[in-house]
C-alpha cells in the first residue's frame, strides 16, 4: 500500500502541476470574466467545504500549503473557466471526467475504486478531484477551439 500511496501522491502532484500550468492561462480567463460580467452573470459562491477539500488536495501534493486566499482564487478561476466553456457551448461529459479519473488511477496502478478509497483515506472526496478535472478538460477544449474572446470587442 505504501507504493500505491506514493503513486497516488505522484499522480495528484502531476495533476496539480498541470493545473498550475493552466493557471498561466487564467489570465485569459480574466477576459472571460469581463465578458461574463458584461452579460450579467453573477459569480457562483464558493462553499466552505470546497475550500477545505482543495486545501486537503494541496496538502496531499506535498508542496507548500497555499493560503486560503490562493485556494479561493483558484476556485474562482476554475468557475470562470467552466463558464467560458459553457458560453462557448463546450460540454465535458461525465464519461470524459471518469475516463481522465480512471487514467489517473491507472497511472498509480490502482483501480478507480481503489483510487477513490486512497483519496478518502487522506480526507479527500473524489468529487473534489473530478471537479478539478472537469474544469481543466473544459478549459483545454476551450483553448483548443481557439474561441478566446477578442478583448477589444467587449471593452469598447
Amino acid at each position: 500500500m505504501l507504493q500505491a500511496g506514493m503513486l497516488l501522491w505522484l499522480a495528484i502532484r502531476a495533476l496539480l502541476a498541470a493545473s498550475l500550468a493552466l493557471g498561466s492561462l487564467v489570465m485569459a480567463a480574466g477576459a472571460v470574466a469581463g465578458i461574463a460580467s458584461a452579460q450579467g452573470f453573477v459569480a457562483q459562491a464558493i462553499a466552505e467545504a470546497e475550500i477545505e477539500q482543495r486545501l486537503q488536495l494541496a496538502r496531499l501534493q506535498g508542496r507548500r500549503e497555499p493560503s486560503r486566499a490562493d485556494v479561493i482564487a483558484d476556485l474562482r478561476a476554475e468557475k470562470q473557466r467552466l463558464l467560458a466553456a459553457q458560453l462557448a457551448a463546450i460540454e465535458v461529459t461525465d464519461s470524459d471526467v471518469d475516463a481522465a479519473y480512471a487514467s489517473m488511477a491507472k497511472r498509480t496502478k490502482l483501480s478507480p475504486e481503489q483510487f477513490t478509497a486512497a483519496l478518502a483515506e487522506r480526507g479527500i472526496n473524489a468529487t473534489t478531484l473530478k471537479r478539478r478535472i472537469r474544469a481543466d478538460l473544459a478549459w483545454l477544449q476551450y483553448r483548443h477551439t481557439k474561441k478566446a474572446p477578442d478583448i477589444r470587442s467587449w471593452q469598447e
